[in-house]
């Protein structure tokens, strides 16, 4: 494939980036859409860690701004966090978790992936597993599936 014909294939060279990630989130969606295999939500995202090794999106998130791509893999970034963050929210409300609380830990838990895929760059691809970047932020995104004690005051 010829350079020109190459760039045919993508929109914006963050694209390319983000490719190999693209497919990891298409799998954890299809298993998000799988309410009745008894998955949690973040067995149904751990998968997205596994044989996740050092490639371009990891040496391009921690060199971003010298190599001019901030704007363009901030933007990328919250476009697949959206994408997360809407499948988790809807596993959710087939479960039966209210609207807010779903959308809330559909948020945490999206982000929680992004926030593990720039910690695991930026610590050194490779030197640490993804797993244990993405199973730590996805601690941190478990409280919001925990039913609040009690309905919160109803606002004037």
């Amino acid at each position: 494939v010829s350079r020109s014909s190459f760039f045919n294939y993508f929109a914006a060279k963050s694209d390319i980036l983000w490719a190999g990630f693209d497919d990891r989130i298409d799998n954890a969606v299809e298993a998000l859409s799988q309410a009745d295999t008894g998955k949690s939500v973040a067995d149904a995202l751990r998968p997205i860690a596994e044989e996740f090794t050092p490639d371009s999106l990891a040496l391009a998130l921690v060199h971003a701004t010298p190599m001019g791509l901030s704007e363009e893999l901030t933007r990328e970034a919250s476009v697949r966090q959206a994408r997360l963050a809407s499948a988790i929210s809807d596993r959710l409300a087939i479960e039966g978790i209210e609207t807010v609380e779903a959308e809330v830990a559909g948020a945490a838990h999206a982000g929680a992936v992004l926030a593990a895929i720039h910690s695991w760059a930026r610590e050194g691809a490779g030197h640490a597993s993804m797993r244990r970047h993405l199973d730590r932020a996805l601690a941190a995104a478990a409280p919001t599936l925990k039913p609040p004690a009690s309905p919160p005051p109803s606002l004037p």
